[in-house]
């Protein structure tokens, strides 16, 4: 049997866009359910399901991400209250887009 303390955890994490994205979504901060420790390439891949018309008005390259203010690893285990940011990299900026916000 297994012991109760091995059960999965859910936790919140909150989910930020900049105004770009905000146009597309309807929504500049939401909160997520997840289980806790799961990689930060999951939720992008689901945040990327649910509102595809963020793939669809923008190249994927040009979509640069946070997590709690720095450069995820994609394989980064989200925990709770982590802030994933997500937002659109214009032509003429470089690396810094969000008020600073490095992009992949």
């Amino acid at each position: 049997m297994r012991d109760p303390s091995d059960k999965l955890k859910s936790v919140v994490v909150y989910l930020e866009f900049d105004q770009r994205l905000q146009s597309l979504t309807g929504v500049s901060r939401t909160s997520i359910e997840v289980t806790e420790g799961t990689p930060f390439i999951m939720l992008l891949q689901a945040v990327l399901e649910s509102y595809p018309d963020i793939i669809h008005q923008y190249a994927f390259s040009s979509i640069g991400f946070e997590v709690n203010g720095k450069t995820p690893n994609p394989y980064f285990l989200l925990s709770a209250h982590d802030v994933v940011t997500l937002g659109i990299q214009s032509e003429d900026e470089r690396m810094e887009g969000m008020n600073g916000i490095y992009y992949q």
